[in-house]
């Protein structure tokens, strides 16, 4: 089989929309090379799904996107950003059960 190269952005945590992308490419998570240029996280919920179905891929190259560094800035420094928060973020915390600090 042939190997296909492809490409995908700012999923935002859309699952539902992430798999019927998946199926209508008929995607061969052996053979398929997936580039993810990153915003996996914030907006909608289903975040660790996403994360789950994109790691399904033998070859996979992420590019981290603006929202991820954002979740990862805050998730390892735990500084406040409040900018993340409104553009996504809260649905990020939810998603994992936290908040941001008071």
């Amino acid at each position: 089989m042939k190997k296909r190269r492809l490409c995908i952005a700012d999923i935002h945590g859309g699952y539902k929309a992430l798999k019927q992308v998946f199926e209508m490419a008929k995607v061969d998570y052996e053979n398929d090379k997936l580039i993810c240029l990153g915003d996996t996280v914030d907006a909608w919920p289903e975040i660790e799904d996403c994360f789950n179905e994109l790691f399904k891929f033998k070859e996979l190259v992420y590019i981290i996107g603006n929202h991820d560094e954002w979740a990862r800035h805050y998730y390892t420094t735990g500084q406040e950003l409040r900018d993340w928060y409104k553009q996504g973020g809260k649905a990020t915390l939810e998603a994992f059960g936290g908040k941001m600090p008071d």
